[in-house]
């Protein structure tokens, strides 16, 4: 699992190798499949709110993980929102572009 603020510290600045260029180039070298999953929360990067995509709150009181945690910090980022879609959007193909797609059936 992979955080969005982590594989896009900043609109449209992708550390796609930092993180899966090499473990997808090993993957791919032994002709293993591999599957990526993007965690958007709680790993919503800080710049999305910031770029005007609404927040949305929770009243979840625990984490996944078990740590307590207040309404202030359980944001979601509004899913259905067009600031949202584009970027999420945008993060797919730039993601696509590493070639890392299933080939079409």
């Amino acid at each position: 699992m992979l955080g969005w603020n982590r594989l896009e510290p900043a609109p449209e600045s992708y550390e796609f190798e930092t993180f899966i260029g090499r473990p997808l180039r090993v993957a791919a070298s032994d002709n293993l499949h591999v599957t990526l999953m993007v965690w958007v929360r709680p790993a919503t990067p800080k710049w999305l709110f910031e770029e005007g995509v609404l927040r949305v709150y929770a009243d979840r009181q625990v984490d996944p993980l078990g740590k307590t945690m207040s309404k202030e910090d359980n944001p979601h980022p509004y899913y259905l929102g067009p600031g949202y879609r584009g970027h999420f959007f945008a993060l797919i193909d730039a993601l696509d572009s590493l070639g890392a797609s299933p080939s079409p059936l």
